[in-house]
């Protein structure tokens, strides 16, 4: 997390705005804070601790309602503000921390028809699929942030005490050891997050819900909320295994996602008519063979304008 960013989280703290999430993030740098390697005299960080706790707590006491907030809370919120101005450079008794150098950020990115295999500075990976982009800095320090546009397979290396966390649009999704599927296009109205084995919080600004196994989080951008259900994993998975499976799904869908997996342009002259809801699955097909499938279930037909340019023709299934 960004300075700023953690500096906007204090602001809200203290103007009694915080979501669920927000306060989660706080008291997890209130937790880094505690286990920091940095070298501290035990009355040193004790002190410093002492003297923000007691300039906090009045600023807090000012606000209206401040008087209902925990004093656990304002013990780690407290701590936060350390991190904040440099883990204590400007304050009194405080040792001066070993300068920070800049992290280089590394942008990996996929075009049409590829799939990557990424491994991360701390032993995780993440599958990458067509037409999708990540961001993350070269070493972990403080946080292990990601940044996705797309659609990734995640497998995290556990680690208490930096959780994972992947950002992706209003949305972040926060781990600590565990394997999960984000989808995340940008030109799609919604945010899937699907989770194959641990547990998995995922947040907006208004919510935050946990997933086990099995469960998937859609955001819907439209109203800003988000919902759980229950999901076979494999539907949503099973693209890093080359296997694209489709359940009640219409063929304007499919082809969507058949142009994103083999990098082609696929024009279909009648896809209003096209209600058809079908189920599909291109088990490490050429694109022909998938198109062959598609032939036999619905009575279109094809051809090959080029090697990257397809014509569907006829009238489908209006069911």
């Amino acid at each position: 997390m960004s300075k700023s960013k953690l500096e906007e989280l204090l602001r809200k703290y203290e103007e009694g705005n915080c979501s669920k999430r927000e306060l989660m993030l706080l008291h997890r740098y209130f937790d880094l804070f505690q286990k920091s390697d940095i070298t501290w005299d035990h009355d040193e960080k004790d002190q410093i601790r002492r003297e923000i706790y007691t300039n906090l707590q009045n600023r807090i006491q000012e606000l209206p309602g401040g008087k209902g907030y925990p004093l656990n809370l304002i013990w780690r919120i407290a701590a936060t503000v350390i991190i904040v101005v440099g883990v204590g450079i400007s304050l009194r008794n405080a040792k001066q921390p070993k300068k920070v150098e800049n992290i280089a950020i590394i942008t990996k990115s996929t075009l049409p028809g590829q799939n990557l295999t990424i491994k991360l500075p701390d032993g995780s990976r993440v599958r990458l699929n067509a037409n999708s982009t990540i961001k993350y800095p070269e070493s972990f320090s403080a946080s292990r942030e990601i940044n996705l546009s797309g659609e990734g397979f995640f497998t995290v290396e556990r680690n208490t005490l930096l959780p994972f966390e992947v950002i992706t649009g209003n949305i972040t999704t926060t781990v600590l050891g565990t394997s999960f599927n984000v989808n995340a296009y940008p030109d799609k109205k919604n945010i899937k997050v699907t989770v194959a084995s641990g547990l998995v919080e995922v947040g907006s600004v208004k919510q935050l819900v946990q997933l086990n196994p099995g469960e998937q989080a859609t955001y819907e951008s439209d109203d800003d909320d988000l919902y759980v259900r229950d999901v076979d994993v494999g539907q949503f998975t099973s693209w890093k295994d080359g296997i694209l499976v489709f359940e009640s799904s219409t063929l304007p869908e499919i082809l969507e996602e058949l142009q994103n997996w083999y990098g082609v342009t696929i024009d279909f002259e009648a896809p209003r008519v096209s209600a058809c809801n079908l189920r599909l699955k291109f088990d490490n097909l050429s694109l022909k063979q998938a198109l062959d499938q598609i032939k036999l279930v619905t009575g279109v037909n094809y051809t090959f304008v080029s090697d990257k340019h397809v014509e569907l023709l006829g009238t489908p299934c209006t069911n």
